[in-house]
C-alpha cells in the first residue's frame, strides 16, 4: 500500500491518494475512524443556578455537542479508565454566553469552536454549572466521531486531442484543472461534475483502476488528520492484539 498526500485544507480536511489497496480495507478504516478513535465530549452536567429561558435538560444537550480539542495520549489510559475533565462556567446577564466562556481544568481540552453559542441570557439572569467532560467513541455517542471519511476510485481522464483538453478545463466551472504535457492535471481537488464529463467524446473517456483510490478525511476539529490516523494505527493494533488473544484461548 502506498499513500500520497494530494492536498490538506485549512480546516484540516485532506485528500490521500491510496495504491494498492482494496474497499474492504478502506471501508474497514473508515469504520475504525468513525466508531473506535476516541475523543473528549462533555459527558454529564450538574447545573447549579439557570435561570435562563432555556430548560435544564436542553442546555446539557446543547453543551454535549460543543466540540472539545482532545489530548491524543489521555485518551489510550491503561486498564480502559476513561479520562476526565471538568469545565466550569458562572455568567450573569445581559450577555450571550459562548462555549469558550468555559474554564477547563485541562488546557489542552478547550472547546474548538469558542463562538459557539450556548444560550442568551437576560438581565439579572444567572447561569452556573460544572460540566465533565470524558473520553468516548463514536459507536457509543456520535458526539464522539472525530472525522468523516470517504473514499472514491481514482479517476484517470484519457484524452487523446489536446485541443480536446484545453477545451474541457474551459468547461470546468471551479477551473480546478490545468494543462501540463498535453495533459489533464489536479483532477483530485474535486469530484468530476457534470460541466467537465460533458466535454468528453467517445474517443476520450474516463478510467480507473481497481487498487487506487481517492480518500478524503474531514476532521470536525477534537483531533487533526494527523492525530486521526495516529490513532487509527494504534486502535488497529489494539484490536489484532484481542483477536490473537482470543485465538490463543480456542488453541
Amino acid at each position: 500500500m502506498e499513500i500520497k498526500l494530494l492536498s490538506k485544507k485549512e480546516d484540516g480536511t485532506s485528500k490521500f491518494l491510496i495504491s494498492g489497496t482494496s474497499v474492504s480495507i478502506l471501508n474497514m478504516y473508515r469504520r475504525l475512524i468513525v466508531n473506535k478513535v476516541p475523543t473528549m465530549a462533555i459527558d454529564t452536567v450538574e447545573i447549579i443556578e439557570n435561570s435562563s429561558a432555556l430548560y435544564d435538560d436542553m442546555l446539557a444537550h446543547r453543551l454535549g455537542l460543543v466540540v472539545l480539542k482532545t489530548d491524543l495520549d489521555a485518551c489510550f489510559i491503561k486498564d480502559n479508565q476513561r479520562y476526565t475533565v471538568d469545565l466550569t462556567l458562572e455568567v450573569e446577564g445581559p450577555c450571550i454566553v459562548f462555549a469558550e466562556q468555559m474554564k477547563s481544568k485541562d488546557p489542552g481540552v478547550f472547546p474548538i469552536h469558542g463562538k459557539t453559542p450556548i444560550v442568551k441570557l437576560l438581565e439579572n439572569q444567572k447561569l452556573k454549572f460544572v460540566a465533565t467532560a470524558a473520553t468516548g467513541e463514536g459507536k457509543e455517542h456520535t458526539k464522539h466521531s472525530p472525522a468523516l471519511m470517504y473514499y472514491e476510485k481514482y479517476p484517470y481522464l484519457n484524452i487523446k486531442d489536446a485541443k480536446k483538453a484545453e477545451a474541457i478545463i474551459q468547461s470546468c466551472p471551479i477551473d480546478a484543472k490545468k494543462l501540463e504535457d498535453s495533459k489533464l492535471k489536479d483532477i483530485n481537488t474535486h469530484e468530476l461534475c457534470p460541466g467537465c464529463i460533458g466535454g468528453l467524446e467517445d474517443d476520450n473517456h474516463i478510467e480507473t483502476k481497481d487498487a487506487d483510490y481517492l480518500v478524503t478525511i474531514e476532521p470536525w476539529g477534537q483531533l487533526t488528520t494527523g492525530e486521526i490516523i495516529e490513532a487509527l494505527g494504534t486502535v488497529s493494533n489494539n484490536l489484532l492484539d484481542e483477536l490473537a488473544k482470543e485465538i490463543k484461548k480456542i488453541k
